[in-house]
C-alpha cells in the first residue's frame, strides 16, 4: 500500500482508477475511520460514476504512522501523578470562573 508524507507524518492511501477527465472523489471519514472500514463502498461508487477515487488511513489508524505525540504525553503524565493533579486543579479553577457568573444569572432568573 502506498504512503505519502503529510504534515510530517506517513499516511497510507489507495487510489481507485477512473475515466480520464472525470473528477477524483476523496473519501473522507469520521474520526476513527480507515481504508478497511470503507470496505467495497469507494470502489463501487467509483465504478458507478466513472470517477477516480482516493481513500486513506488517518494519522494513527490503519496502516498510517502511529500517533506518537499523544503516547509520549501520556507516558510523561503517568510518570508524574502530581502533574496530573495540578492540571486538573487548574482546569477546575478555569471552569469555576466560567460557571460562577452563569450560575448567578440562573439563580436571579429563577428567583433564588
Amino acid at each position: 500500500m502506498p504512503h505519502l508524507e503529510a504534515a510530517g507524518h506517513s499516511l497510507s492511501y489507495e487510489r481507485i482508477e477512473g475515466e480520464a477527465g472525470k473528477p477524483v472523489l476523496v473519501f473522507l471519514h469520521e474520526g476513527l475511520g480507515s481504508i478497511r472500514q470503507w470496505r467495497e463502498f469507494p470502489a463501487k461508487v467509483c465504478a458507478a460514476t466513472g470517477c477516480a477515487g482516493v481513500v486513506y488511513d488517518r494519522y494513527g489508524y490503519g496502516q498510517s504512522e502511529v500517533l506518537a505525540e499523544p503516547r509520549r504525553r501520556y507516558e510523561t503524565l503517568m510518570a508524574e501523578p502530581a502533574q496530573i493533579d495540578r492540571l486538573l486543579a487548574e482546569g477546575a479553577e478555569k471552569a469555576r470562573a466560567i460557571a460562577k457568573p452563569v450560575m448567578e444569572r440562573v439563580r436571579r432568573a429563577i428567583g433564588m
